[in-house]
Parts: C-alpha cells; sequence; structure tokens
C-alpha cells in the first residue's frame, strides 16, 4: 500500500517555507507586513499619483504679479470706473432701499401686555400644591408595646 501525503499534518519548514511566519507573534507579523507596504507599495503609488504641492502665498502673490504685467505687455488695458457704476444696469437702481425712505413710525408700548404674559408663565411654573394624604400610625398600649396600625389625616 502507498503512502498518503496529508495536508492535515505537522509539515517540515522545507516543504512550505512561507509557513514560517505563522510561528510568529502577531505583533511581529504586524511590523513585517507594514515595512513590506512602507518599503514596496507606497513609493509605486506615489509615483503614480502627481501630487501638486500647495503654493505659498509670495508664490501666490508672485504668479499673479506676471499674470499682470503679461496682460499689460501684450495689449492689455485696465479702465477706471467710477465706485458704484459698474454692475448695475444704465445706472437706474437706487442706492438707498425703500424700507428706510418712509420716516420712523411711532412705537406702541407693550409693558401691560409683558406683565400680562409674565404673570401667566409664572403662575404656570409654580408648584402645585401638594396633596396632604393620610399615614399610618402605629398604636401602642400604655406600655409602649404595639397594638395595630391605624390611618390618620393631617
Amino acid at each position: 500500500m502507498a503512502a498518503r501525503v496529508s495536508n492535515h499534518g505537522p509539515q517540515s519548514a522545507s516543504v512550505r517555507p512561507h509557513l514560517k511566519l505563522l510561528n510568529l507573534p502577531v505583533g511581529r507579523l504586524l511590523q513585517l507586513f507594514s515595512s513590506f507596504v512602507a518599503k514596496a507599495v507606497l513609493p509605486t503609488i506615489a509615483q503614480s499619483i502627481d501630487v501638486k504641492a500647495a503654493k505659498s502665498k509670495a508664490q501666490e502673490r508672485r504668479e499673479i504679479e506676471h499674470q499682470i504685467e503679461h496682460f499689460l505687455q501684450h495689449g492689455g488695458k485696465v479702465h477706471a470706473v467710477e465706485q458704484g457704476i459698474s454692475g448695475r444696469e444704465l445706472g437706474g437702481y437706487k442706492l438707498t432701499p425703500a424700507i428706510f425712505q418712509r420716516p420712523k413710525e411711532p412705537r406702541t408700548p407693550l409693558v401691560e401686555e409683558i406683565r400680562a404674559i409674565e404673570a401667566r408663565r409664572i403662575r404656570r411654573l409654580a408648584p402645585a400644591p401638594k396633596r396632604k394624604r393620610p399615614h399610618r400610625v402605629l398604636i401602642t398600649d400604655d406600655f409602649g408595646e404595639p397594638l395595630r396600625w391605624s390611618w390618620r389625616d393631617n
């Protein structure tokens, strides 16, 4: 009878050398895996992605100044526009809104109404009177021995 090879029994490390990793503690396995990712995987991902560095304020300012110089050197002109004219069609809009054109109206005093509202609110917040409930009282004889319990009203 031929010998059967079993996949379940213990095997030598020469048959499956990658199984040596399984004998390591979990922390060491994670450390090995993270170092592999850091050395092999991340550099290849970073090379495939074009990452632009953020521009500083000075770089932005220089770039805008360069664009303005380029515009003016190639025939561009800046027209001076009076304040408040641009953005309006034919200057037909009024600058002040209509709500401020009416005279000030006298105000109605509401002191009494406010007092009435506050009185209702305070009345609602006041605690309700407690109901007096009967309570149990121990009745004893002349020598202090308990005889029975009785209910008494307050």
